[in-house]
């Protein structure tokens, strides 16, 4: 039976005092061959020469001659090497072996100093009823059998059977079901028996055999099972089994019932469910987990996109994955950027199978390259060994809405403007000219100049409540209201002059970003003239709009009818 990744292979026991021979040329650590598997053991110093570390339960009762699969694990910790010529797994005491027709089961390498071995055999069980222990050791043969000893199991052998009691006519009596874990495809054996408590013999011209009770019932690849003989009542029968596991992973019910035609009569034997699992190959792991593949994830998509993907993982350790390990990220930190993990693996895994677990990852929003990596998570953190590591790019999507001019985002373009227009966040703007709908003051006559702390000051006359316009692109360099109104401060990019607004409505204030270029035809505010939102009328009377200059005012702000939009 393929049991685990070292392909343990159950080795029949025949004949009188029969030696089961596992002999093989080479001793590598850690290292399966067949049905024996050693790896780097743990000794408590001081105790025992051959220390104890597992069985597999044998079944409470069996027929007569009944394959029992067998497992027995120990620990070397006697000092020197188990020669395979001097040392072997034998029954604690010679005449526990007789009635098993077994005398010793030989290691087929040398078993180094603090190493640990895992024997898979069979027993074939006695021919004759009654109750038989089974307890193992490890002898240097002909000089001593080591302590410790495997715990005593019993198993009894079933023959006749027993009605005395008031019950159903066909009554369940034993069975040797599959293993807990078997390998996809994988062909076993194994026998459930039963006892006729009727009153006639079962016969096969009588219609009688031993269905299958699973769903479907060719599950386990056999409908139906015939008599071995006839059997009489009060007699017992057991049916052996040559089975072939499912193709598919999966939990599958493992039940049978005698049945008379297509009606099952009597007891059926107790449900069991075995886990099929792809078999892994652990030979040479020196981590718990062995990475064996994943469905490839695109090279390239789009942010937020989600996609299925399925990674497989082998179980390399010596214990079952159950409930507390899952499929989780594996990247620094435990990040999940793609949206994923922790997942609940679908089955238990026994050591020597692999999982394949599906599950499905959103992409990350930013574009970029970014770390795409699984693993399996036990109590303790993250195992070793995770999927390899590797990058997904996540490409870059262009974003331009309702903008009709400069960049996407990607390095690309929205688009451009036409031209002497501008791109003013993402829109195009009108070139830099005054607005035909606003005055253009500076061909307005002058009514009054004087110098005032080095600035040339010049009235113009310009009613009060008149949109003031920039003739061409100004940046702004201060403003602020002061006792006659608000006064913002330019210089012209197209002549280098300076000026200042003055006498401005205070509540009107369109211009306060310091340092920011305002093109040709900003509205910067409303003339205040001779009203009292200045704060002081007797200094700013009549209509007018004031304008300080630090060149002769012609000089700045020559008279001309200008090009307008």
């Amino acid at each position: 039976m393929r049991q685990r990744a070292c392909l343990f292979v159950a080795a029949a026991l025949t004949a009188c005092a029969a030696d089961v021979d596992m002999a093989a040329p080479v001793t590598p650590t850690p290292v399966c061959e067949g049905a024996v598997c050693v790896r780097p053991g743990t000794c408590a110093r001081g105790q025992a020469s051959a220390q104890f570390r597992g069985q597999d339960a044998l079944p409470a009762t069996v027929s007569p001659s009944a394959h029992l699969p067998a497992r027995v694990t120990f620990t070397n910790c006697s000092g020197v090497a188990w020669t395979r010529d001097r040392f072997a797994l034998t029954f604690a005491s010679p005449e526990l072996g007789v009635p098993w027709n077994l005398r010793r089961v030989s290691f087929p390498f040398d078993i180094a100093d603090g190493a640990e071995v895992t024997l898979r055999f069979e027993l074939v069980a006695p021919s004759l009823t009654g109750a038989y222990p089974v307890q193992w050791a490890v002898a240097q043969e002909g000089v001593e059998t080591y302590q410790e000893r495997s715990p005593e199991q019993v198993v009894r052998v079933l023959a006749p059977a027993d009605c005395s009691q008031a019950g159903p006519a066909i009554r369940f009596r034993s069975q040797v079901a599959p293993q807990p874990f078997l390998a996809a495809g994988q062909t076993f054996r194994a026998s459930v028996t039963f006892s006729n408590c009727n009153t006639e013999p079962l016969t096969r011209d009588g219609q009688w055999h031993l269905a299958a009770r699973a769903t479907p019932d060719d599950t386990w690849g056999a409908r139906r099972v015939e008599l071995p003989s006839d059997v009489p009542p009060g007699a017992e029968v057991t049916f052996p089994l040559e089975l072939t596991a499912p193709t598919r992973p999966g939990r599958y019910p493992f039940a049978w019932q005698v049945a008379r035609g297509e009606v099952g009569v009597g007891e059926p034997s107790p449900l069991v469910e075995p886990v099929v699992l792809e078999a892994a190959d652990c030979s040479g792991a020196n981590a718990p987990v062995r990475f064996v593949r994943q469905s490839a994830p695109p090279s390239t998509i789009d942010p937020g996109q989600g996609f299925d993907v399925r990674a497989t993982f082998a179980n390399c350790s010596m214990g079952v994955w159950e409930g507390a390990h899952r499929l989780d990220s594996a990247l620094a930190g435990g990040a999940r950027s793609w949206g994923a993990g922790p997942v609940h693996l679908p089955l238990p895994v026994g050591p020597g199978f692999a999982i394949e677990v599906p599950f499905r990852v959103r992409a990350p929003e930013a574009p970029g390259a970014h770390p795409y990596r699984w693993g399996i998570t036990g109590p303790q953190g993250l195992l070793d060994e995770p999927s390899p590591a590797m990058d997904i790019t996540v490409r870059c999507i262009p974003r331009c809405g309702d903008h009709n001019c400069g960049g996407d985002g990607c390095g690309g373009s929205c688009g451009g403007c036409p031209g002497g227009w501008s791109c003013d966040g993402g829109r195009c703007t009108a070139p830099d000219q005054p607005l035909c709908s606003a005055l253009q003051w500076w061909n307005s006559y002058i009514t009054y100049e004087h110098i005032s702390g080095g600035w040339r000051d010049t009235d113009l006359g310009v009613a009060s409540g008149t949109p003031v316009q920039l003739r061409h692109p100004s940046r702004l360099e201060r403003h602020g209201v002061y006792g006659w109104g608000y006064m913002p401060e330019f210089t012209d990019l197209a002549t280098g002059a300076r000026f200042r607004l003055l006498h401005l409505r205070p509540q009107n204030q369109w211009a306060t970003d310091v340092g920011r270029v305002y093109p040709a035809g900003s509205i910067v505010g409303l003339s205040g003239g001779n009203t009292r939102d200045t704060g002081y009328p007797t200094w700013s009377t009549g209509s007018h709009l004031c304008v300080q200059t630090l060149w002769s005012y012609r000089s700045a702000f020559p008279a001309g009818r200008d090009a307008c939009r």
